[in-house]
């Protein structure tokens, strides 16, 4: 990480530990997972833990104590794995303690071997504490089994110890939901990144747009893609590419396949990058030949009004149930669908109009209130818009990124082309020879 990024680590850890005092978190990274055989997946860091010290090793846990006085600074200590000579030899270079806290700014920073010891002392403090200075553990049960053992190890050592002093062990808390709260608006330097991992998904699919032809399977598209990812810099996908044909652009999630495309079909991409440990979202629908035919166009332009008028609804204080009922209220009306005929209108429209963007995807972060309110929109808030409708052996989505701003949004993947002329005009370098 560069200083202005450490800065940003150690101002979140300050914010968080200001909205929660007496917390103790215990942020571990995630779990190398077997993808089969001898074969791991592709390590992918924890977005909490990167969010908070920008460390991206696995095996690393954050420990982050905040004090209940306030002004004081939170007390951080990062363990992380110790260098390993043949470890390294196979796997490539660890940080270690000493490079990990030039890393990340944190000067407290010891091998993983000593956690489960300090934690045990840690939480042998919080249960001697008087009852009105009770501390509040927050860590994610149920994420990684092999940690979750080990805490509850430690928890019965000290119940056992503690069982005749009358004071019990600290509660657990879900740290995701707080930590969460901070991640919903992005500060400067996250929408700088943000609009470079944006950036470099509009390339991807400007590529693919240019080159799809009749005959070329879902997967060659989606390998295209990857690779125009990858050229942008790009550390990895943001989730699993979609690429969908004709009728199987119905199966909202369809993983490309060897199936050749068709002249006279429509094909759904849903594609998008990481970057800087920030995701992007985008799905465009084009037509396989030179141009949109019959009600394929037609299906297309009604699915395109109703993002249009989503995003003109994207403002401070309006909410994400209001623009999924005015995206929802297009779609019914452009298929001549009653507004209140809900079953009809959910079979053609079955998902939801937007979700949160950031380090996830699906970003962390409350839809609602605490009285079940949908939250109003912030400036700082990036969600997607992505209205589709599915009928007929034609599947057609169209999402785009926006992030809110105090006179109302800014669309971050306005790049690529959406407009039927916009997308004939790209889609005839496709076809030279007419």
């Amino acid at each position: 990480m560069n200083s202005s990024e450490t800065r940003s680590t150690a101002a979140r850890r300050a914010r968080l530990a200001e909205r929660h005092p007496g917390w103790t978190f215990l942020l571990p990274a995630a779990p190398v997972t077997r993808r089969n055989a001898s074969v791991d997946h592709a390590y992918r860091a924890d977005s909490d833990v990167g969010y908070l010290c920008g460390f991206d090793e696995p095996d690393a846990t954050l420990l982050l104590r905040c004090p209940r006085e306030a002004g004081r600074a939170p007390q951080a200590t990062l363990f992380v794995r110790p260098r390993d000579a043949r470890h390294e030899l196979w796997l490539g270079p660890i940080a270690g303690p000493e490079r990990a806290a030039a890393l990340t700014g944190i000067d407290d920073v010891r091998p993983s071997s000593a956690l489960w010891p300090a934690l045990g002392d840690l939480l042998a403090d919080l249960m001697a504490a008087p009852t009105d200075e009770r501390s509040t553990l927050a860590y994610r049960l149920g994420l990684d089994a092999r940690r979750d053992l080990e805490l509850l190890a430690t928890l019965e050592t000290l119940r056992a110890r503690r069982q005749r002093s009358g004071r019990g062990l600290p509660p657990i808390v879900d740290p995701h939901v707080a930590i969460g709260e901070l991640r919903l608006l992005k500060d400067e330097g996250e929408i700088a990144r943000i609009r470079r991992a944006a950036a470099a998904s509009a390339a991807a699919h400007h590529a693919a747009m240019r080159t799809t032809r009749p005959g070329d399977s879902e997967l060659v598209v989606a390998a295209r893609l990857r690779a125009e990812l990858a050229r942008a810099g790009a550390e990895r996908e943001a989730y699993l590419t979609i690429v969908a044909g004709g009728e199987r652009a119905q199966c909202l999630h369809a993983s490309p396949t060897a199936r050749p495309l068709a002249a006279g079909e429509l094909v759904l991409v849903d594609a998008a990058c990481e970057l800087d440990g920030y995701a992007s979202d985008i799905t465009r629908t084009w037509p396989v030949g030179p141009r949109f035919e019959g009600a394929a166009r037609e299906h297309y332009e009604i699915v395109l009004a109703a993002q249009r008028a989503a995003i003109d609804a994207v403002r401070p204080g309006t909410t994400l149930d209001a623009v999924h009922d005015i995206a929802r209220a297009h779609i019914a009306r452009g298929f001549g669908l009653a507004e209140d005929d809900k079953d009809a209108i959910d079979a053609l429209f079955p998902h939801r109009t937007s979700h949160l963007i950031g380090r996830d995807v699906h970003d962390a972060g409350l839809y609602r209130q605490a009285d079940g309110s949908a939250r109003p929109l912030e400036p700082g808030m990036v969600f997607s818009v992505e209205p589709g409708a599915y009928r007929d052996g034609i599947g057609v989505r169209i999402e785009d990124m926006v992030l809110v701003t105090d006179g109302g949004c800014e669309v971050l993947t306005a790049s690529v082309p959406k407009a039927v002329t916009e997308i004939e005009a790209l889609r005839r370098e496709a076809f030279p020879d007419g």
